[in-house]
């Protein structure tokens, strides 16, 4: 039984999630029939439900992984293991984060590191998962700066014990704090190098689902999603995830293709597993529907987005392509009145904040606050007149602080290139190109 659990530890570090599931419930058969006669049998017990746990979560599992996990911490608790217990913790706020549950992902997250910190055993392996659930909750609430902090310690826990999947959870999350700032081609880079790394692992269905949606979001942000729609349309309806046709629905809406993003969300927008996809999925057939000029639809999904999300504070589903709509209908409920127009409130504020491309390598100081505005609009599907008349400009004076943005960001001494959205992608030319609306 030791051994069993001792092989469970192995296949950990390698990452195969399947191997620790495997050998962990060896370690409970035997303890199963042999409890009385087994000495520490309730911490070996605790053990094991937490090795169990760890394997069905990176297996993608996250409903039996929860429960393993609750039944480890449960024993943990009496038999004062708390190595283990934060080990627990940590990969409970993961399996909370995955469905959505931010405020109970916060809590045992916070739970971890508090208790890692007390014990000095901030970096150590076992707090890396309190860290991960940390910062990708940070992601879904658009606090970057707090994602990149938490991010930071955790990977401080990978410097002697590194776990191959929770290194790549990690650097994951990382791309998506790259995408959400506009470092595309970072971002991009760390992905290319965590699907050659995953190649040498063990299926880990957990880290493949982050992976496939890390690459799907830098896509969609940088207007290079045709190859990514192409492939999820080219899958049987029955074959595709819940998450891939979320991710397909938006490559829709971003090709125009609002009546085709509606019809495959309609049937998932209702599930109450995953918090986080259901408000996601409400969101772009709001503005599916706002584009059809639904607009009762388009305020009664949205207003169903603002309800689920304000209980959990989820931000990240309003930063979206289609800003400028997005900024439309939350001005429509906080005109209403309606009971989430404070969340609404506060997502206009986050909307108004918030820039597409990084500018702090002095860059910030040649784009105006005009031309920043501008830039506000290029991952929306607003002509140029109509980017115009949301900015009180005549198209003519779009269309120059366009090519102004253009020629400072694809200078050699400039950032680089901008992610391009439904109006146009950007080039690596130092030539712009003439701006046109969709």
């Amino acid at each position: 039984m030791a051994l069993n659990l001792y092989e469970s530890s192995l296949a950990r570090a390698r990452g195969s999630a399947g191997r620790i599931v495997a050998t962990a419930d060896e370690a409970l058969s035997i303890l199963d029939r042999h409890a009385g006669a087994v000495a520490l049998a309730q911490e070996f017990r605790a053990v094991a439900l937490n090795l169990r746990g760890v394997g069905l979560f990176w297996s993608g599992d996250t409903g039996a992984a929860a429960a393993a996990l609750q039944a480890g911490l449960d024993a943990c608790v009496p038999a004062g293991i708390e190595l283990t217990l934060v080990n627990d913790l940590g990969h409970l706020a993961l399996a909370a984060v995955v469905n959505g549950r931010l405020r109970q992902a916060e809590d045992w997250a916070d739970r971890c590191v508090t208790l890692a910190d007390a014990r000095g055993w901030t970096d150590l392996v076992q707090a890396s998962g309190g860290y991960l659930a940390a910062a990708l909750v940070a992601v879904a609430r658009n606090d970057l700066a707090e994602a990149e902090r938490s991010l930071a310690l955790g990977m401080q826990t990978q410097r002697r014990d590194a776990e191959p999947l929770m290194r790549l959870g990690l650097r994951a999350a990382r791309a998506a704090v790259d995408t959400a700032r506009g470092r595309h081609d970072s971002a991009r880079s760390q992905l290319t190098s965590i699907r050659d790394e995953l190649e040498t692992i063990d299926v880990a269905t957990q880290m493949h689902r982050w992976l496939a949606r890390a690459e799907a979001d830098l896509a969609l942000a940088t207007g290079t999603h045709a190859e990514l729609r192409t492939r999820l349309e080219e899958l049987e309806p029955a074959r595709r995830s819940a998450d891939e046709t979320l991710q397909l629905a938006r490559a829709r809406l971003a090709d125009g293709d609002a009546e085709g993003a509606d019809e495959l969300l309609a049937p998932i927008d209702h599930q109450d597993l995953d918090v986080a996809l259901a408000v996601e999925a409400s969101v772009v057939r709001a503005l599916s529907a706002d584009r059809l000029r639904r607009d009762n639809q388009a305020l009664q999904l949205f207003e169903r987005a603002l309800s689920d999300a304000a209980a959990e504070h989820l931000v990240a589903p309003f930063l979206v392509a289609g800003t400028a709509r997005m900024r439309v209908l939350l001005e429509r409920v906080v005109l209403l009145r309606t009971v989430h127009a404070g969340f609404a409130r506060t997502l206009l504020d986050i909307l108004e904040s918030a820039i597409p491309v990084d500018l702090d390598n002095g860059l910030a100081e040649q784009v105006t606050e005009r031309e920043k505005t501008v830039l506000r609009y290029l991952a929306t599907m607003l002509s140029n007149a109509e980017i115009a008349e949301e900015m009180f400009l005549s198209p003519n004076t779009v269309k120059v602080h366009l090519r102004h943005v253009y020629r400072k960001l694809t200078s050699p001494a400039g950032a680089p290139p901008c992610g391009g959205g439904a109006n146009y992608g950007c080039s690596r030319t130092t030539t712009a190109p003439e701006p046109g609306g969709t």
